[in-house]
């Protein structure tokens, strides 16, 4: 499922609306929510890109195939502190490049309808009509055949190239957002149709966990923090709701016993710690970053875009911090 919106959602809505997703449809589309849930939660987002126009195609994931007939999930690890594309630890693959694992994804959404037909055997082919894993993964010749060098028969639902004017790509989160591109929950498969989205997710049954039918209705359980990092919201928006929510009842204040439960409990709300600054980079152009730099600093297992606990604000208790100590 390409990461673009076709230009006829309306049509694609009520197509889906009238006859429902095809088995290859979801199939795609469970594998793009999952890579996008990996993405989320690790922040680092794989994408299969065209080199072309340079729009995102696909998302990759753990699922995902590469060039060498295996899975993304049997390369190393990433190193978040320099992403780049894995080698392969069941082969000589020394760099990871995605390759269509559906022939839905191609455009060759005939073949699953074939008597006999085994979606899990196919393989992206070259025009040689070997797949990608009958070719070396070194010099991309062929074991099969005098095929020199891989030439896909197939083309990009997304972009309509050819696997050859695309490239895997590893980015940061912070990466994307000076780049403009989708992060967090807008990164998900149809984030720019909420409806649609919601309605083909509650078909579907995601049995890994990863993604759930709550669609983009889920953002109701992410706290703001959660929602402001994955991006549902601005930097605005947070600001202006930390200030209007009520505490959680977790930080409400608590009588203790014997104490007065109509007595009135001294709160105060602190300054958000992100904030949007706005910056020149090398080229000069003004670009928007996210910065929690100022006070009150980040403390770890402390929130402190919430209201403090009421006996850190309470009268009594700030006047005896700020009495001297005893020098005994």
């Amino acid at each position: 499922m390409p990461l673009a919106v076709p230009q006829s959602a309306e049509a694609v809505h009520q197509a889906f609306t009238s006859y429902g997703a095809t088995p290859g449809g979801k199939a795609m589309m469970r594998a793009e929510a999952c890579a996008a849930e990996e993405a989320i939660a690790s922040r680092v987002y794989i994408t299969w890109r065209s080199t072309l126009s340079g729009a995102d195609c696909a998302r990759v994931g753990s699922r995902s195939r590469c060039f060498c007939g295996h899975s993304m999930g049997e390369h190393a690890p990433v190193d978040r502190s320099n992403p780049r594309p894995p080698r392969c630890l069941a082969c000589a693959c020394k760099s990871l490049e995605f390759v269509p694992s559906r022939p839905e994804e191609v455009g060759m959404w005939w073949l699953p309808r074939r008597k006999g037909f085994v979606v899990s055997a196919w393989r992206a082919p070259c025009k040689c009509q070997h797949g990608h894993d009958v070719h070396d993964v070194r010099t991309r010749g062929c074991r099969s055949c005098g095929c020199r060098l891989f030439d896909s028969a197939y083309q990009c639902i997304g972009c309509d190239g050819k696997q050859e004017a695309h490239e895997t790509v590893l980015e940061l989160e912070a990466e994307r957002v000076q780049a403009g591109r989708s992060v967090g929950r807008a990164f998900m498969p149809l984030a720019d149709c909420p409806e649609l989205q919601s309605q083909l997710f509650a078909s579907m049954k995601l049995t890994d966990g990863t993604a759930s039918s709550r669609g983009a209705a889920g953002s109701s359980a992410l706290t703001l923090e959660q929602m402001l990092e994955r991006g549902e919201i601005s930097v605005a928006e947070y600001q202006q709701r930390i200030l209007s929510e009520p505490p959680p009842a977790s930080q409400a204040a608590r009588p203790t016993a014997g104490a007065q439960v109509s007595r009135r409990v001294h709160q105060e709300t602190p300054p958000p710690t992100v904030t949007e600054l706005r910056v020149k980079d090398s080229k000069g152009q003004e670009v928007t970053l996210l910065t929690n730099a100022g006070p009150p600093v980040p403390r770890p297992g402390h929130d402190w875009s919430r209201p403090w606990e009421p006996g850190d604000l309470h009268p009594a208790a700030a006047a005896r911090r700020s009495r001297p100590r005893d020098p005994r």
